[in-house]
């Protein structure tokens, strides 16, 4: 029955991460209208925890929780792998051709400078090796898009398949000796102490890459070695409280207990009874969205200026390719 409430978290958080970046990619169109000037406060507000980077950061505590769970029943190792590699990587794979054929389409240079452009080869393969940020986009697509990138959201699934290799060597150290939590815990946290100024001088991107996801992946990892029964509630009420405490005292304390309360809040919630069937389009939508955002608006959001209007139409394109990538790809290269 967790499953069932873990997918139901996942695409709540899917969905917060698409009208995220719905309202932030269609910010030139908001800027230009007198009505929804409100969204871009909403999603920029400091207060704001209803934001893309928030939910990224649990999916990873879901995703940790989850793969502790897998480990425990003695997954052997190469199946383990497999099983992640299938999941993540046909999706994936579909999502970054099929834009890059849309990008050759739709480009508004000749597809004889296309071919022999070295950055269209480029993009293609830095993409398929989950390394977006070497190569973006493709010259001539979305040079007059507010973010010049197919996908944006696929920058954090390099991060995942580092999480998934070092998942299973991380899980046996903590099985083995919870101290061994505390210590990954206070290394992998100790990444949001150091200035961004330092940061930016290594490498702009950097503070957005790994570092920024282990502590939440470590934390889920944990609590899957728990068995808390009964004193779930108890660690729920303490992270409830700790978290309001932290943020009314001390911002950098909040953000150094973040990952493990948000952990134990989200494992709570998902321990409720709702006996809901449901597909998890989780990934499917977290994939498809932002190119599909991103070429409706290079196509001038088809004329639409109504953003209501606009957004329902968006939101069932992205459906439409969400749900045919499940039942013809992920469902099909799934192993279970």
């Amino acid at each position: 029955m967790y499953k069932s409430n873990f997918t139901i978290i996942k695409l709540i958080l899917a969905f917060i991460v698409f009208i995220t970046h719905f309202i932030f990619l269609n910010k030139y169109v908001i800027e230009s209208s007198n009505q929804y000037h409100y969204l871009l406060k909403f999603i920029s507000s400091e207060y704001n925890f209803f934001n893309a980077e928030i939910a990224v950061k649990i999916f990873f505590s879901i995703s940790g929780y989850l793969i502790g769970l897998s480990l425990s029943n003695k997954t052997q190792i190469n199946t383990f792998y497999k099983k992640r590699i299938m999941r993540i990587y046909p999706s994936y794979i579909t999502v970054v051709l099929m834009f890059f054929l849309i990008a050759l389409l739709l480009n508004t240079n000749s597809l004889n400078i296309i071919i022999f452009d070295r950055e269209t080869y480029v993009y293609l393969f830095s993409n398929l090796l989950t390394l977006n940020f070497i190569q973006p986009s493709i010259k001539g697509f979305l040079d007059q898009n507010i973010i010049n990138a197919i996908n944006g959201s696929l920058w954090t699934i390099k991060n995942e398949l580092v999480c998934y290799f070092l998942a299973p060597f991380m899980f046996s150290l903590i099985r083995r000796n919870k101290k061994w939590f505390l210590f990954l815990y206070i290394i992998s946290v100790s990444w949001f102490v150091i200035p961004t100024e330092i940061i930016n001088e290594i490498h702009p991107r950097l503070s957005k890459q790994f570092p920024m996801f282990i502590p939440f992946f470590i934390s889920g990892l944990f609590l899957s070695t728990l068995n808390l029964r009964r004193k779930l509630y108890l660690f729920n009420l303490f992270s409830i409280l700790g978290l309001i405490s932290a943020y009314l005292i001390n911002y950098l304390i909040f953000t150094l207990i973040f990952p493990i309360c948000i952990t134990f809040i989200i494992v709570y919630l998902s321990k409720n009874n709702l006996d809901i069937k449901i597909k998890d389009y989780s990934y499917g939508l977290y994939l498809w969205h932002f190119p599909v955002i991103q070429t409706i608006y290079m196509m001038n959001n088809f004329g639409i200026t109504n953003l209501y209007k606009l957004f329902i139409i968006t939101f069932s394109i992205i459906m439409f390719f969400v749900y045919l990538n499940y039942v013809f790809i992920e469902d099909r290269f799934r192993i279970k």
